[in-house]
């Protein structure tokens, strides 16, 4: 007699069986582990037995995987959302779980404790969407078309995640997310005349003065603020002359890898490692962070920093640019100066095609076009 057996996968509950001879199946039941969960993957089992005894058993697996529970129906969105965040906490790390967070927040903001998903349409998805275009970010800014998105692709996660759970049949997202259109921004470097301001800026400065060697880090490496953040002293070489890039800080957190996955040792410019050097010599604790904070002496955030790069622009009266740009302003001129843009991918651990999107303005060429006539 073949046997069906139930177990748990992770959060919710599966059935496993072989048949025909050889053939292996498995159905997965939706509702998460709970006690009516259980009881429906036994009766299924129970069926699915007595339907291959009797002769009848359903080859394409359809006649078992139908909408059984009607309580998966009565789900409300934040309770969806809820369940489909505990499944991708099995997968995600951390820092990556923290858009699904958010796109819960914003979902308890909008929609009502008793709102079912079932009950969302594409009407209600466009609303939804349209709302999300009314709200500010943290600094007061309207959110960008790539938060919204964001967002909205989630949500279309989750609604997909649910139709193969068989907890929901459509999914009106989908075409929501793709009327958001993400804005491609091309980056704006600091010019070769406003990298020494900024840099005197910062030095002078009573109050961010503290930051400066920070500062050239980030224009010598053209690493990512992440990055440099949570640099230890056993990050760099015994004579500060390399620097192995091989994780990231982030919503106070420290990833074990960076951004895109892309680790690797670089050599620095003689100034950049006299800048480390003196940086070790001076050190008047044992804290093994390279630029740890003022105060606690933990990682600097990504948002402390970027108030003092706010004011130091304005006050150096240079138009404002987003932190990121230490980045572009390596990158850029590195190209203009002639450098392999695969040798630049390669040391600031990025694609060459993300080299050519992104920063092909700045790529120095001598090529003219040829005569046709």
């Amino acid at each position: 007699m073949v046997r069906v057996k139930v177990e748990i996968d992770r959060v919710q509950f599966r059935l496993r069986w072989t048949f025909p001879k050889g053939v292996r199946n498995t159905l997965y039941i939706p509702g998460g582990c709970t006690a009516i969960s259980e009881n429906i993957a036994k009766s299924k089992a129970t069926w699915i037995e007595r339907e291959i005894i009797n002769g009848t058993y359903d080859h394409t697996l359809e006649r078992y995987q139908e909408s059984s529970p009607k309580q998966t129906e009565d789900l409300t969105v934040i309770a969806l959302m809820e369940r489909f965040i505990t499944v991708k906490s099995h997968e995600t790390n951390p820092r990556g779980l923290q858009k699904y967070h958010a796109t819960l927040a914003r979902v308890q903001q909008y929609f009502s404790t008793t709102k079912r998903a079932s009950e969302i349409d594409l009407e209600t998805a466009a609303k939804f969407r349209d709302w999300l275009k009314t709200l500010k970010n943290s600094r007061g800014l309207p959110l960008s078309n790539v938060t919204i998105k964001e967002r909205l692709q989630i949500l279309s996660s989750c609604w997909s995640w649910a139709e193969d759970e068989k907890i929901l049949k459509s999914n009106p997202w989908k075409r929501a997310s793709r009327t958001i259109k993400k804005q491609k921004s091309q980056p704006k470097p600091l010019t070769p005349e406003e990298i020494p301001v900024v840099i005197a800026t910062y030095q002078s400065d009573p109050y961010y003065s503290f930051y400066a060697d920070l500062v050239k880090v980030l224009l010598g490496t053209g690493a990512r603020f992440g990055e440099v953040a949570c640099l230890t002293w056993d990050d760099l070489s015994e004579d500060c002359d390399r620097i192995h890039f091989h994780k990231s800080f982030s919503r106070g957190e420290t990833s074990p890898t960076t951004k895109n996955d892309k680790t690797g040792w670089i050599n620095i410019p003689n100034n950049l490692q006299a800048v480390l050097k003196r940086r070790k010599l001076s050190r008047c604790s044992d804290n093994p962070l390279v630029f740890p904070s003022s105060r606690q002496g933990s990682e600097i955030s990504d948002q402390t920093f970027r108030e003092s790069w706010i004011v130091i622009l304005r006050k150096a009266k240079i138009e404002y640019r987003k932190p990121y740009s230490t980045r572009s302003t390596l990158i850029s001129f590195w190209l203009s100066q002639g450098e392999d843009p695969a040798t630049i991918a390669k040391m600031t651990r990025t694609s060459i095609k993300m080299i050519y999107e992104h920063y092909g303005a700045s790529i120095k060429t001598n090529v003219v076009l040829p005569e046709i006539f």
